[in-house]
């Protein structure tokens, strides 16, 4: 089957299994949280199928007493727009160079996350090909 073909088949919404897919989000902060909790907003809106896994700081809480901003968009994500939460020790290294991102050993672990969260992970491809 060629390419466009599978394409074809996804966008028609036929014969997905769409347990293989997933859309992950990594917050490292407030602001990250926000923006994940927009884009989980948005494909509730719009019927998203796949799963939604929301990786974030394990210090943040996620208890009905605890009316802190990160707290209160957790129980949003998850009890509104069906996001899975998977806490999570963010682990910084120094970068040299300002101008580049700084890049956290986390962002490697997206597989075993995904699979802890109870997700189907053999069917994740930390580099997707076309």
């Amino acid at each position: 089957m060629s390419p466009f073909n599978d394409y074809s088949t996804i966008m028609s919404g036929k014969q997905v299994d769409w347990s293989r897919f997933a859309y992950t989000q990594y917050v490292t902060n407030t602001e990250y949280l926000c923006n994940s909790v927009m884009l989980f907003e948005t494909l509730h809106r719009l019927g998203s199928k796949a799963d939604r896994l929301l990786m974030y700081p394990f210090n943040y809480s996620t208890a009905d007493d605890d009316n802190s901003t990160e707290s209160r968009l957790l129980r949003l994500a998850r009890d509104k727009f069906g996001a899975k939460l998977k806490p999570i020790k963010i682990q910084r290294r120094e970068v040299k160079d300002s101008n580049k991102w700084a890049h956290d050993e986390n962002s490697d672990m997206g597989r075993e996350l995904y699979q802890a969260s109870g997700f189907q992970s053999n069917k994740i491809r930390s580099d997707p090909k076309p």
